[in-house]
């Protein structure tokens, strides 16, 4: 474009005809030079730079530090943050609770022992024997410190070892991730006798022990708690081989007070928190809970698990919520898996271990007290505990995301609109701006701008990325539009007004080129200048204001320039336009530049990853539009498909809601629906008699329902209707009909898919309200698909496969679940309908 341009100016449409062909090139070449040079966006990598410089300081303020500042930008597009429990969720302020004691003489064949159980002084002195002196860790820490309380042979001791009167500690193994437990070998010097002292993981101690059910037991208990257990043992043998339980020490580490907060403020900014701890998985499964998160906690030991398919493992890490009985390792896979499905992973990390998965991941993030290996291997480094400095630091680092992207489309935008107009101007008029005045709009407004770092930035609602499909298109049309707005000023200028565009010196009409040339210069400083109030926002410029600095910028900038060519300035060749002029040109360029932001929010909100792969494809988004598509496609496909078998599934939740809120009775049902039976009590109709394989098949389908709380016959009143006593029969026909059971759940219920989860648990309380199969099958009929009700009379994996075939349920656990409820509410049993002649109703149907 550059040689372009020099040719034409020399040759095609000279400024100076008459003039010499040498000073025709020098000239030009000096013009072309000038005009590449403020064309080429020279400030974008110097603003760039100091917008993440400050970036870097403000988050520095929030106890976040940054050791590269690209990490800014991967923090900002984050949507996978992978966060320890321990110190970043909870408090990591480990206190010592109730624990479980053994029994003594508890060997792997006397589980019992001699009834004689252990003491807390003796489960705390043992674990201070395989407690490692002077560590800095939480569970170290906070077992020697209850044992220094409570122990009264430790009372008076200071020294930060092993020594402890009457005792000594000849060998001591420090804990790792492998083999998860301490060991002390430790020799009492009153009789010199030798044992062994180990304490680490539960199921490990337990493992060592030949197995504990009682103490087994208590884990699940201090676990259903939220409480971590730490098992210890000890030998009882000469040869110091046969461990014996000791007992379990009981720990709590409570959340903290904003974690639960702060997860739900990570999923509004588009982040999926996953949870990873060392311990079990139904402490995780607790804690998870705890802080408001879903109790789909995977267990890591299914990572490296090669009997499971790849992709599945990936889905499994997507959809879970957190990783249990984790070790560093586990920390690499899952990052490495994560990042196989395109998301960008955040990792925390503290110990040695962790240095590889914090390397791996997209943001390796140290937390407070890591180690320096750990340091080392991060691209931020906290220096406060909690999720809340992670949050925010995505916060502070999507707004300077917003200001690199704001500024970037506004200076291409301009690049484009500069280049153009200059070009099309110079090969179809001849008119140029002077050398000066062109550096003079490149130099105003790339210093106005750089104050852009400062701005009050919109956050984004979803993990910010570099969408440069859009990003150029929207610049490309900007860009476009402001060429036609400079258009549009010039040819009113020349045509309407008669300015002219090629002056020479002995022609009576250079000032009036010389006007036509600051008109042009007011305008494009201006126009294109107040388009940045439109770039910095996804949506209209009034939704956020800018801030005070940035705004006292530009404005200087314009006033500058409006002033400068109102009274002309002959050292900028800018000759004076007056007040009129002045002043139109900027209230035009303000009502441009509205215009202009009501067309980049319609870009914006139309805009589609399909149109990006049709502006710009290339094999990886054709891929991903494709995977997309049919995703969709079999998405739709099912939820049609679910819709044909709607009817039977308000009913089946209905029946599970209503069973939820067993003291609810619906005023429709109150003269039609029997009282349910007491427990215990025999109804009074007479129910057929199944075969013993069908009742251990439904016990085997069905689990059984935890039995009602019993209330005296004065409380029942208020929850069961009072029915009259008449025969089972007649209280059946006076039932619910099909139609009024529809009408009903629809009315009273919404079908939740987390409901489904349940759908399998309905058979006893619909056998309870006594609903004749009858009226089921004919609900059935009447709304469902004929094919699914010729496999309910065969089995519960033939339901299965008509779930699949028919109705497009591709979910293996919804498709389990909803086929055991359907079968379970026609009785089905193990055999078919009969002969392929003449289909007849499955058993249990012509009984009544």
């Amino acid at each position: 474009m550059a040689l372009a341009l020099f040719f034409v100016r020399v040759w095609g449409v000279p400024e100076r005809p008459n003039a010499p062909l040498g000073d025709r090139v020098r000239h030009s070449l000096l013009e072309v030079l000038v005009l590449t040079v403020a064309a080429i966006p020279v400030g974008l990598p110097t603003i760039m730079s100091v917008t993440m410089a400050v970036g870097a300081s403000q988050l520095a303020k929030k106890q976040v530090i940054v050791k590269r500042l690209t990490a800014i930008e991967e923090l900002a597009s984050v949507s996978i943050l992978c966060s320890d429990k321990t110190g970043t969720l909870t408090l990591n302020q480990l206190s010592f609770d109730v624990p479980y004691l053994s029994n003594k003489g508890n060997t792997t064949t006397n589980f019992e022992g001699t009834g004689v159980r252990y003491t807390e002084q003796d489960l705390l002195l043992t674990s201070f024997f395989a407690s490692e002196p002077g560590a800095q860790d939480a569970i170290e820490s906070a077992i020697r410190g209850a044992a220094q309380e409570r122990v009264t042979v430790l009372k008076q001791r200071v020294e930060q070892d092993h020594h402890i009167p009457g005792y000594k500690v000849n060998n001591f193994i420090p804990f790792n991730p492998t083999s998860k437990y301490t060991e002390a070998t430790v020799t009492d010097l009153s009789t010199g006798k030798q044992f062994r002292c180990i304490k680490g993981a539960p199921q490990v101690i337990v493992r060592m022990v030949g197995g504990h059910d009682e103490a087994t037991k208590a884990v699940n208990d201090f676990a259903l708690r939220g409480l971590r257990a730490l098992g210890v043992a000890i030998t009882v043998d000469e040869a110091m081989t046969k461990f014996e339980m000791v007992g379990m020490i009981s720990l709590l580490d409570p959340p903290r007070p904003d974690s639960a907060h702060t997860i739900q403020e990570c999923q509004k900014l588009g982040i999926s928190v996953k949870m990873i701890t060392g311990d079990q998985q139904i402490i995780g499964k607790e804690v998870a809970h705890r802080l408001g998160m879903h109790r789909t906690i995977l267990d890591a030991s299914k990572l490296i698990d090669d009997s499971i398919d790849e992709e599945a493992l990936i889905d499994r890490c997507v959809k879970c919520d957190g990783f249990a009985q984790v070790i560093p390792e586990h920390k690499y896979k899952v990052v490495e898996l994560l990042q196989k499905r395109g998301y960008l992973v955040g990792m925390t990390g503290d110990g040695v271990n962790d240095a590889p998965a914090l390397k791996k991941a997209n943001v390796g993030i140290a937390v407070e007290g890591c180690t320096d290996a750990a340091r080392s291997a991060a691209d931020i480094v906290l220096l406060a505990a909690g999720l809340s400095t992670i949050v925010d630091g995505v916060k502070t680092s999507r707004a300077i995301f917003q200001r690199m992207r704001s500024y970037a489309l506004y200076r291409i935008a301009s690049t484009i609109h500069f280049l153009l107009f200059f070009f099309i101007s110079i090969c179809a008029f001849g008119f140029s701006l002077p050398p000066i005045l062109i550096i003079m709009i490149a130099v105003l407004n790339d210093a106005a701008t750089l104050v852009i770092s400062v701005d009050n930035a919109q956050i984004s609602q979803r993990p910010d990325k570099w969408r440069l499909g859009q990003l150029l298109t929207l610049s490309a049309i900007l860009g476009v539009l402001l060429m036609i707005i400079s258009f549009a000023h010039f040819f009113v200028a020349k045509d309407v007004f008669g300015l002219t565009t090629l002056p020479e010196k002995d022609n009576e009409d250079v000032e009036n080129a010389g006007k036509l040339q600051t008109i042009m210069y007011l305008q494009i400083s201006s126009c294109p200048h107040f388009v940045i109030f439109s770039t910095r926002l996804p949506g209209y410029f009034y939704e956020n204001a800018p801030s005070w600095v940035f705004i006292l910028a530009v404005a200087g900038t314009q006033v500058f320039a409006m002033f400068m060519s109102i009274y002309g300035v002959k050292v900028f060749e800018a000759t004076a336009i007056g007040w009129g002029w002045g002043v139109s040109v900027l209230a035009i360029s303000t009502i441009m530049f509205m215009l202009l932001d009501i067309v980049k929010v319609a870009i914006i909100r139309s805009w589609s990853f399909e149109l990006t792969v049709k502006l710009y494809p290339t094999k990886s988004r054709k891929a991903l539009l494709e995977e997309r598509v049919a995703k969709r496609v079999v998405k739709e496909r099912a939820l049609v498909n679910i819709a044909k078998c709607r009817k039977v599934l308000y009913m089946t939740m209905g029946l599970v809601a209503w069973r939820r809120r067993i003291g609810y009775v619906p005023s429709i049902m109150s003269a039609s629906v029997p009282a349910v039976p007491a427990q215990g009590k025999q109804s009074h109709s007479k129910q057929p008699q199944q075969p013993q394989q069908a009742q251990e098949k439904q016990s085997h389908l069905f689990p059984q329902q935890p039995q009602q709380p019993q209330y005296p016959q004065e409380k029942q009143s208020h929850l069961f209707a009072q029915q009259p006593q008449q025969p089972q029969h007649n209280n059946i026909a006076k039932g619910m009909s099909a139609k009024q059971l529809e009408s009903f759940t629809e009315t009273t219920f919404d079908v939740r898919e987390a409901e489904l989860w349940s759908a399998g648990q309905t058979v006893a309380w619909l056998k309870s309200l006594q609903y004749p199969q009858p009226v089921l099958m004919s609900f059935w009929n009447n709304n469902c698909d004929g094919h699914l009700l010729k496999a309910i009379g065969q089995n519960v994996d033939s339901c299965k496969e008509a779930l699949k075939s028919d109705f497009g349920i591709m979910d293996v656990r919804t498709r389990t679940l909803l086929a055991v409820s359907i079968c379970g509410l026609f009785e089905t049993q193990s055999h078919g309908y009969g002969s392929s002649s003449g289909e007849q109703l499955p058993p249990g149907y012509t009984e009544f």
